[in-house]
């Protein structure tokens, strides 16, 4: 005889599934991502349904990520680039801090700027 319990079943409807909302500032950035991927694609005149097949997608996400309405992963945009075969920085647009709403002081440096790169004899700085 075995004794198992009969599932659970709610009486409560189930909660709907919203989508996460992307950040207003972030619109832009995922526009023109999706834009760079269209693009390349295009280049290399392929279609949709070939690309997400060859990054391992759906063919829907794929559309969203081009009409800058999904919001990939960096997992993702790496597939898309090997799918692609470019560097995974070439799918990333050149990004103007003023643009994107990232104000930068005017005596902050990024790391890769020539007096960081002296300290360390040329190199890039060591990740940590």
């Amino acid at each position: 005889m075995t004794d198992t319990a009969p599932p659970y079943i709610s009486n409560r409807p189930p909660r709907p599934v919203r989508p996460k909302p992307v950040r207003v500032e972030n619109t832009r950035l995922l526009r023109e991502i999706g834009r760079v991927i269209r693009s390349e694609r295009a280049k290399r005149g392929m279609t949709r349904k070939i690309l997400a097949k060859q990054s391992g997608m759906s063919e829907r996400f794929v559309a969203q990520i081009e009409l800058g309405e999904g919001n990939p992963s960096v997992l993702s945009l790496d597939a898309l680039a090997r799918a692609l075969n470019v560097d995974l920085f070439d799918l990333l647009p050149a990004v103007d801090p003023a643009v994107f709403g990232r104000a930068v002081a005017g005596n902050e440096r990024p790391p890769t700027s020539p007096p960081a790169l002296d300290r360390f004899g040329g190199r890039a700085p060591p990740l940590l």
